[in-house]
């Protein structure tokens, strides 16, 4: 093979993979009930772990997504994890720890690293379309383990589920607890420990635990 036509063949190798790899990446497979299903997602360092049935896992969509380093973990049975076309997400960890959790990634979301969503008890965690999660992010509908009054015997401590609106942006090392919902176009600031509260639209949440300290915001990843 002579210098130009090495040259040819370097220039497109790496577009013809990234073609074929397009269109060979829908399929969907099963096992003991669990269903995997991916569409015009692009899977880098992927794990994906079923030690239940009747599970069901769905990624992509329309518009390409891509995954790099992501594990999800299902333990229980009939469970559902939705990540949306045109998600981006690295280093991100998804649990279901118990039966009938649900976790859903609306269309747009990017996750840039080291979050982990876990589920129990039949919660849910839900997340926007075009959320901006930064790194070392954690989203807990529960506790895992229970507490409870020492008088009555009563559990204290039952798992609530976790709701996050559209277009909001969640700062570094943040911790969201269960029965939190987030309104859209909103802002968590950096280390903040948002627990269990219910927060209007267009807010900038901070501290520990978390309260409003700005009204009437929204945010835009253009420099403006």
């Amino acid at each position: 093979m002579n210098k130009k036509i090495k040259k040819i063949v370097k220039a497109y190798s790496g577009l013809l993979s990234y073609v074929f790899y397009f269109f060979m990446n829908n399929w969907t497979k099963g096992k003991r009930g669990n269903v995997f299903h991916r569409q015009n997602v692009f899977l880098n360092g992927f794990r994906l772990s079923f030690y239940g049935k009747g599970n069901e896992v769905v990624l992509g969509g329309a518009m390409p997504s891509f995954l790099k380093n992501c594990h999800i973990k299902i333990f229980g049975n009939n469970n559902k994890i939705v990540i949306e076309s045109g998600v981006s997400a690295k280093n991100l960890t998804i649990y279901c720890a118990d039966n009938n959790c649900r976790v859903l990634v609306r269309e747009g979301t990017q996750i840039s690293g080291n979050t982990e969503l876990a589920t129990m008890e039949g919660t849910k965690i839900e997340i926007g379309h075009d959320c901006l999660f930064s790194a070392n992010i954690t989203l807990r509908a529960g506790d895992s383990h229970s507490v409870v009054n020492v008088t009555t015997g009563e559990r204290i401590n039952p798992s609530k589920d976790i709701v996050i609106g559209d277009h909001v942006w969640i700062g570094n090392t943040v911790i969201v607890t269960k029965g939190t919902i987030i309104g859209s176009n909103s802002v968590v600031a950096t280390g903040s420990v948002v627990a269990g509260k219910i927060y209007p639209n267009n807010v900038a949440l901070g501290g520990n635990p978390a309260k409003i300290i700005k009204e009437n915001v929204n945010w835009s990843v253009d420099k403006i």
